[in-house]
């Protein structure tokens, strides 16, 4: 027993450091991603994207990588990688639309009506959203079928909660 102490406390150890240490980091690629996401131009639109970006796990997945990767990084160099990285300019499509490019992949989002909008990839229809006129959001297919509604209140706590402060 006293040989397996002598394993597990220095393993717990660095184990605490390597995570609390990475929890004053600037958190860029997290932030970078908000402030993208941000720049859309149309608040529907933006909020279209935050919904994916929140289903598909990609913001998840962000503040994941800089929490215990980036953020270590930058605590023991100074310096966060995340930070010379930059992100996709979007580009406007007429009024009513914006689209962008990612690793030879073309994404558009197009608002079809006040409260609806549409998202291809590669010009191929990915999926289509319509507001539920209380606040919340409805994620349609490609054949109109409703296949997940996200109420308000969901999506304001699952906002404030993911949102960089």
């Amino acid at each position: 027993m006293p040989r397996l102490k002598r394993v597990l406390l220095p393993f717990c150890l660095v184990a605490f450091l390597g995570s609390s240490t990475g929890c004053y980091g600037q958190f860029a690629l997290t932030k970078k991603l908000h402030d993208w996401n941000g720049s859309l131009g149309d608040k529907w639109v933006e909020s279209l994207v935050f919904w994916g970006f929140l289903i598909v796990p990609i913001y998840a997945v962000s503040t994941f990588g800089d929490a215990v990767v980036f953020n270590v990084i930058e605590f023991w160099t100074g310096n966060n990688p995340m930070s010379e990285v930059s992100l996709p300019k979007p580009q406007p499509i007429g009024q009513n639309g914006v689209q962008w490019q990612h690793q030879g992949r073309t994404y558009q989002v197009r608002r079809l009506a006040e409260d609806r909008f549409e998202l291809h990839v590669d010009g191929t229809f990915a999926a289509e959203a319509t507001t539920d006129g209380k606040g919340g959001l409805i994620l349609l297919d490609h054949t109109h079928q409703r296949t997940r509604h996200l109420p308000k209140n969901e999506m304001m706590g699952l906002r404030h909660h993911l949102a960089p402060q």
